[in-house]
């Protein structure tokens, strides 16, 4: 045998025992592909998996793994998810699920999951109910409850309002919800007075409401509404010459509300923002990335989705496709420093992470402030 009959036949052994030493690690994405917030989930996935085959190209050996991810659309309803879901786990080997990204599919699909030991994570379903009572469901999102206790204590001490009106859809449950819970924490908040306009969807004005609240001299309007009603209530206030600040919540689509009327001054919460990715490194890299591969800027669902697959495979890596063990590691993971901002978690479904607080203001969108609740 020559010295280059040896070195090749040295080269195969090799490779064939990288080979066998490969990890493959599949996740299961459950996405909807009719929904914004499906694509961005889609597309974070897809930008993860083509930037573990690059790193791992370079690799051989134990730390070489393989990223097996199988896409699932889940349709729009919870029936066609529960349906996609177990057809899914009937068909493929899966380590863990990432997705759906929306609470009235991923709450019915958690309930399943957890009953079968299987990890999974909703990068941002909010609805308390998603964890609730599991021990293998986690979401990357903070918590309605969150969001609505960060509001109402910036509503009070940063902006110093003393009389606050509400108006939410009550026929809306995520309306509903937030300002239930905004309303009861503000409760909690002594000398501060509030005025509430409930409304349901037939109702399409206004006026009256809010010409009322414009008397009785409220200082400041919350509207944890989505964009369709948000822009009807801030025309209102235009039509008023009102100069009320308003507050909203994450379901805002704030480049809508800024251009709708550039010289509002408006606050609102989200789980992430390009305004973030301006101030941190890591944050500004994920955004230039995305953006350079799909020619347009991502969404908060898809950093929140991208982080929530680079956390699933790190542990993975860490400790093995074990239900158990995977589950342990998250449940008590000390830190993680996702593009959405740094996360941690306390034994439980739900992260202490950021909510941060934007300001729309002088035709522009800036970071105001974050708030970390332990």
């Amino acid at each position: 045998m020559t010295i280059r009959t040896l070195f090749f036949t040295f080269l195969l052994l090799l490779t064939v025992a990288c080979t066998e030493q490969a990890k493959t690690i599949n996740i299961g994405i459950l996405y909807n592909h009719q929904s914004n917030a499906g694509q961005s989930l889609l597309r974070a996935s897809q930008m993860v998996e083509r930037e573990i085959m690059e790193e791992q190209s370079n690799f051989f050996g134990p730390s070489r793994i393989s990223l097996n991810l199988i896409k699932k659309d889940i349709g729009s309803t919870q029936e066609s998810a529960l349906v996609a879901f177990r057809e899914l786990i009937k068909a493929e080997r899966i380590d863990a699920i990432i997705g759906p990204t929306s609470s009235h599919q991923a709450i019915p699909i958690a309930k399943l999951a957890d009953s079968l030991h299987l990890p999974m994570i909703s990068p941002s379903s909010s609805h308390g109910n998603l964890t609730k009572g599991k021990k293998y469901v986690f979401r990357l999102a903070f918590t309605d409850e969150i969001q609505a206790r960060a509001l109402a204590d910036f509503a009070s001490i940063n902006l110093n309002a003393k009389h606050i009106g509400v108006v939410y859809k009550a026929s809306n449950s995520y309306s509903s919800e937030i300002a239930s819970l905004f309303i009861e924490r503000v409760k909690q908040i002594a000398g501060t007075k509030l005025n509430i306009f409930k409304y349901v969807s037939s109702e399409q004005n206004f006026q009256l409401a809010l010409e009322k609240m414009k008397n009785e001299k409220v200082d400041l309007l919350f509207s944890p509404n989505f964009d369709q009603d948000v822009r009807r209530q801030m025309l209102v206030i235009e039509q008023l010459n009102w100069s009320v600040p308003i507050l909203g919540s994450d379901s805002w689509h704030p480049e809508n509300i800024r251009r709708r009327n550039p010289s509002l001054e408006a606050y609102y919460s989200h789980q992430w923002g390009e305004q973030v990715a301006a101030d941190r490194a890591k944050s500004r890299a994920f955004s230039e990335a995305y953006s350079k591969i799909y020619d347009a800027p991502p969404t908060i669902v898809a950093a929140l989705s991208y982080d929530a697959l680079k956390l699933v495979v790190a542990v993975i890596k860490a400790v093995g496709n074990q239900p158990e063990a995977i589950r342990t590691e998250i449940a008590n993971l000390e830190w993680f420093s996702g593009v959405s901002g740094d996360i941690r978690f306390r034994g439980d479904g739900t992260p202490i992470r950021p909510v941060y607080i934007f300001r729309i203001a002088n035709e522009k969108i800036e970071l105001h402030s974050e708030v970390v609740y332990e």
